[in-house]
């Protein structure tokens, strides 16, 4: 409803009212605005001083593990079995029969002479291969009694020739010997070998080589006897 300006002066009233109106906006605008400073004053007044100061910081302890032992496991001793061995049969070799001379005979006294060369062969001629040669060991030059039954001797054998192998000079009581006195090879210049040897009776040894061709010299020392 809009009132006129007439209305406002007959009634006398409309502009001390607005004045009113305005007076108690201003009022109520200022008494508000007042306020509120009041109320923000105090909440800074009443604000811990200390409350936007930078803060101590806690020291949180830290946990170290504890390392706990790993179990190692002992290990069981395997059990290696220890092996058989096998047997093996090691061929036992058929013994060669090396034949014996004629045994002195028992009770028999030995008697010794100075050592004496008995026999020469250059004094006669070279023992040739494969031929039987009777060589007398009693009586002159070394004095050996004809009651002797074996002679103590060293036979030396050199000026070897012709050898188509290993040789073996062999001695005995009768021919073709078969006892190998001396062994050498085909290279050899001179070997000997010395021993006890029976007679036979006439105070005789036989002795023969083979050597598969050839000769050789040979002497015979005495140093003693059995009878």
């Amino acid at each position: 409803m809009r009132v006129s300006y007439a209305d406002s002066d007959t009634y006398g009233y409309a502009d001390d009212h607005t004045d009113h109106g305005n007076e108690y906006a201003y009022a109520n605008s200022d008494e508000h605005a007042d306020e509120h400073s009041d109320h923000h004053a105090d909440e800074h007044s009443n604000a811990d001083p200390d409350a936007h100061t930078d803060e101590t910081p806690t020291n949180t302890p830290t946990i170290t593990p504890t390392n706990t032992p790993t179990r190692t496991p002992t290990p069981t001793p395997t059990n290696t079995p220890t092996p058989t061995p096998t047997r093996t049969n090691t061929p036992t070799g058929t013994p060669t029969n090396t034949p014996t001379p004629t045994p002195i005979s028992p009770g028999s006294d030995f008697y010794t002479v100075a050592p004496c060369r008995q026999y020469d062969s250059r004094d006669s001629a070279a023992l040739p291969d494969n031929t039987n040669r009777s060589v007398t060991l009693i009586g002159a030059p070394c004095g050996v009694p004809p009651t002797a039954v074996a002679v103590s001797v060293n036979i030396t054998v050199f000026s070897i020739t012709g050898a188509g192998g290993n040789a073996v000079f062999q001695v005995g009581t009768a021919n073709n010997p078969t006892f190998a006195w001396i062994n050498y090879p085909p290279s050899e210049t001179q070997r000997g070998n010395a021993g006890f040897l029976p007679l036979n009776g006439s105070g005789q040894i036989v002795v023969k080589l083979n050597q598969g061709g050839g000769s050789i010299n040979f002497v015979v020392d005495g140093n003693g006897y059995f009878q």
